[in-house]
């Protein structure tokens, strides 16, 4: 058995180990997989039903303590990639901002919030099950579907398809949760990575907005134009709710559009033009 020192400089940072009373390893795992592969003894037809992946024997712990089959668990273990990118994921979602707006909070909207300890603690099974959920929840809104059709259509796919979609999170609410998530993952695809990283060199801004004559409410939409290998593309950035109808309040909700985007460039070298209608309170902006 090798001792912690030498299997410390395997340098592996996923390596989890104990040791006996002289310092000698007894036992290692894979700390990724021990947190995200559901350890359980399914049948292969249950995991092919679930799109389970069997953990190997570094999610539950092995006594054969050898460097090279630790080495070929995190290049070749398919349990181990899924971990990994289940892993990314979650950091991911812990980076995203959990309140879309200022408005939003002053207006008393739900935040999107309570997914997080759902997440952590979740099983494979369930990860499964959430996946299902966010694929139906980007259908609905991709044929322009009110929410409140969300849970209808779980329930249709899991009486009439049998789809395992669990019994949490199937709600129009849940539903609005899922496509803000759903909608930061893109707009962090799409436009923050390409311009962050230089994929995409530059970009124009478009906005427009629109007033209630009922509630005397405006709101202003703000689009995106960049390209990247040369191919054009247009994105929402936000919808933002203006402090007031004037220049400075529609500079503010630009302001709060980009913040909001988590830009790591300075704009005055990226930002092209910025393009709207001729409103007056437009030409002020632009001055």
């Amino acid at each position: 058995m090798p001792s912690k020192k030498v299997v410390l400089k395997w340098g592996f940072d996923c390596l989890g180990y104990d040791v006996d009373e002289d310092d000698i390893v007894t036992k290692i795992w894979c700390k990724t997989c021990r947190e995200f592969c559901e350890i359980c003894e399914e049948t292969p037809s249950m995991r092919a039903r679930t799109g389970a992946v069997k953990p190997d024997c570094f999610a539950r712990g092995t006594s054969t303590i050898k460097k090279n089959n630790f080495q070929d668990h995190v290049k070749k273990s398919r349990a181990h990639e899924i971990s990994v990118l289940r892993l990314t994921e979650l950091n991911k979602m812990k980076e995203t901002p959990m309140e879309t707006s200022r408005s939003a909070e002053s207006s008393g909207a739900s935040k999107p919030n309570t997914l997080m300890p759902y997440l952590q603690g979740m099983s494979l099974k369930q990860h499964n099950q959430l996946q299902k959920k966010f694929q139906l929840a980007h259908f609905l809104v991709g044929n322009a579907k009110s929410f409140k059709f969300y849970a209808d259509m779980a329930e249709f796919e899991k009486k009439y398809h049998g789809v395992d979609l669990g019994t949490g999170y199937i709600n129009d609410k849940s539903c609005r949760e899922i496509v803000f998530y759903i909608s930061e993952s893109l707009k962090l695809e799409k436009i923050t990575e390409p311009l962050n990283n230089n994929k995409a060199n530059y970009y124009s801004i478009l906005n427009d907005g629109s007033s209630s004559a009922k509630t005397m409410d405006e709101k202003e939409l703000f689009l995106i134009k960049t390209a990247a290998f040369g191919v054009p593309t247009f994105n929402v950035m936000t919808l933002e709710e203006p402090s007031s109808t004037t220049a400075e309040g529609l500079k503010d909700a630009l302001d709060s559009s980009f913040v909001k985007m988590n830009f790591t460039f300075d704009r005055k070298l990226k930002e092209l033009g910025m393009c709207s209608d001729g409103a007056a309170v437009n030409l002020k902006l632009h001055r």
